[in-house]
C-alpha cells in the first residue's frame, strides 16, 4: 500500500527507475531466454538493442508527455490558487473600501457634531453681547427718560445744523475737507447735546467688538443669521445712530455696508435726509 502511494505521488520518478532496471537487466533476461553464456557470442544480439532503443524513445515521449501533463496539472493549480488570491484580494479591497467610507462618514459626522457645537457657542456668546449691547442702551437713560430717548436726541442733535440744507445735491457738492468738517461737528454736537453719554459707554467700541466676533466666525456659516438676529436686538433709532457712528468710524462703516445694515433704514424720511446723504456719499467712497 505504501509502495503504491509512492509510485501514485511520484509518477515521474518511478518510471525514470523502472526504465533504468529494465536497461540494465535486458542482458541477463535475454541471455537467459537464450540459453547462452557466451557473451560474445551474444555480439550478434546487440542489435536487439535497436528494439530497446525504440522502445526508450517510446517511453521518453510517454514521460514527455506525463511531465507536460504534470506541468498541465500544476499550472491549473497555480491558476486556481492565483484566482483565490485575486478574489482574496479583491474582497479585501471591498472590506478596505467599506472601512474607509465608515471612517470618512464618522469623520463628517464628528465635524458636524463639533461644527454644531461651535455655532451652538457662537450663538450663546452671541446672545449674551447682544443683550450687553442693549442693557448698555438702556444705561444711557434714567427713571423718567429710557436708554432709546437718549439715541434719539443723538439723532435729532446731530442734524441739527444741516437739516434744512441737507439733501444729497448738496452733500454731493461739498469737496471732501468741508465734508468731513460737517461730520465732525455734527457728531461733536450730538455727543455734547446727550452728555457724552455713547462715548462714556463706549458704544461704538463696542459694536465693533460684536461685528468683529461676528466675521471671525465667518466659517460657520452663521453670518446671514448673526445679523439678523442683531437686527431683531436693534431698533430704528439705534440703527440711525450707528450709521451717523459710522461716518467718522471707518471699521464700523466698513461692517455697516458689508452686512447691509444700511438696508433697514428709510431713506425716504426726510426729516434724517442729511445722515442718509452722508452715509450714501461714504459708502461710495469706501
Amino acid at each position: 500500500m505504501k509502495i503504491s502511494q509512492r509510485i501514485k505521488n511520484n509518477p515521474l520518478a518511478s518510471l525514470i527507475i523502472f526504465v533504468l532496471l529494465l536497461w540494465s537487466t535486458y542482458p541477463l533476461v535475454l541471455k537467459l531466454v537464450l540459453g547462452k553464456n557466451d557473451w560474445s557470442s551474444l555480439g550478434t544480439f546487440g542489435d536487439t538493442y535497436g528494439a530497446l532503443n525504440t522502445l526508450f524513445s517510446g517511453l521518453a515521449f510517454a514521460v514527455l508527455i506525463l511531465s507536460l501533463f504534470l506541468q498541465r496539472k500544476e499550472l491549473e493549480a497555480q491558476r486556481i490558487e492565483l484566482e483565490a488570491q485575486r478574489l482574496e484580494i479583491k474582497e479585501s479591497n471591498l472590506i478596505a473600501e467599506a472601512q474607509r467610507k465608515i471612517t470618512e462618514q464618522q469623520a463628517t459626522l464628528i465635524e458636524q457634531q463639533i461644527k454644531d457645537a461651535n455655532v451652538q457657542s457662537f450663538n450663546q456668546l452671541l446672545f449674551q453681547y447682544l443683550e450687553e449691547k442693549n442693557r448698555k442702551v438702556e444705561s444711557l437713560g434714567n427713571s423718567q427718560y429710557p436708554g432709546v430717548h437718549v439715541l434719539q436726541n443723538f439723532n435729532k442733535a446731530f442734524i441739527r445744523d444741516y437739516g434744512h440744507q441737507g439733501t444729497y445735491k448738496y452733500i454731493d457738492s461739498l469737496n471732501q475737507n468741508t465734508f468731513n468738517e460737517i461730520i465732525s461737528s455734527s457728531l461733536d454736537l450730538a455727543h455734547s447735546s446727550t452728555g457724552n453719554k455713547l462715548k462714556d459707554i463706549r458704544y461704538a467700541e463696542y459694536l465693533n467688538f460684536i461685528f468683529s466676533y461676528i466675521n471671525d466666525n465667518k466659517n460657520l456659516g452663521v453670518e446671514d443669521s448673526s445679523i439678523s438676529m442683531f437686527i431683531a436686538y436693534t431698533n430704528f433709532p439705534e440703527i440711525l445712530c450707528m450709521a451717523c457712528l459710522a461716518l467718522k468710524n471707518k471699521r464700523l462703516l466698513s461692517d455697516f455696508k458689508k452686512f447691509r445694515l444700511f438696508e433697514t433704514l428709510d431713506f425716504n424720511v426726510g426729516e434724517y435726509e442729511v445722515i442718509f446723504a452722508m452715509l450714501h456719499r461714504k459708502l461710495r467712497e469706501l
